[in-house]
Parts: structure tokens; sequence; C-alpha cells
């Protein structure tokens, strides 16, 4: 029985998309307009913000970022500079809980990063 039931949250946590500690990821990008797009998030390293018309800018440390960023298969991806130097372009995996993001690079496989926004 205690396997059934584990099963059973198991598949509605998959379903769901929310994970264990609580983040939902974002799966459309319409979504992502709604609860990304508009807001500043920031972190100790800097902050940054996606506007609705495909554009991101921020700062991070002294350094300038700027990029443009599109939806696709599920991921944020993004083309950019910072400080005025190309940044590897990248499509992240975008997972939200309350007023935290989590930004997983390389689809999902890489670093985590967690912002939140103000």
């Amino acid at each position: 029985m205690r396997v059934f039931v584990a099963s059973l949250i198991a598949m509605s946590v998959l379903a769901t998309g929310a994970s264990a500690d609580g983040f939902k990821r974002i799966m459309t990008e319409a979504e992502y307009l709604s609860i990304v797009a508009g807001k500043n998030y920031c972190n100790e390293t800097g902050c940054w913000k996606a506007r609705k018309n495909g554009r991101m800018t921020g700062k991070f440390g002294k350094a300038k970022f700027k990029a443009k960023w599109k939806w696709h298969k599920g991921f944020g991806c993004r083309s950019g500079t910072l400080g005025g130097k190309k940044v590897p372009d990248d499509c992240q995996l975008f997972e939200v809980s309350g007023k935290k993001l989590r930004v997983t690079r390389n689809q999902g496989r890489g670093k985590q990063v967690v912002y939140s926004h103000n």
C-alpha cells in the first residue's frame, strides 16, 4: 500500500510540474510572460528583467546585461552580452515558487541560479 501511495504522489508531482521543494516548472510562453516578464529578478550577483517584447536588460556587478529572448520547446532561450562581451547562447529551464525564480542552464542540465523579484 505504501508503494502505491508513493507512486501516486510521484505521478501527481510529475503531472503538475511541481518539485519536492515547491518549485513549479514554467511550461509555456504564456506562463513565462505572465509570471516572469516585467519583473526585476535579483540575487547577490545582480538583477535582470525580461520584457514582453523579447528583450532582456540587467546589471551584474558593474557590467550591463543586454539580450534577446524567445520561448522554444519549453525553455527560455537567450542571446546577449554582459559588459559588452558576448555570452554563450543558452536555453534555460525556469521554475517558480512564490517570489523566487529558479533558472537552470543548458536545458535544465546545467548550473542552477535562484533569483527573487521585488
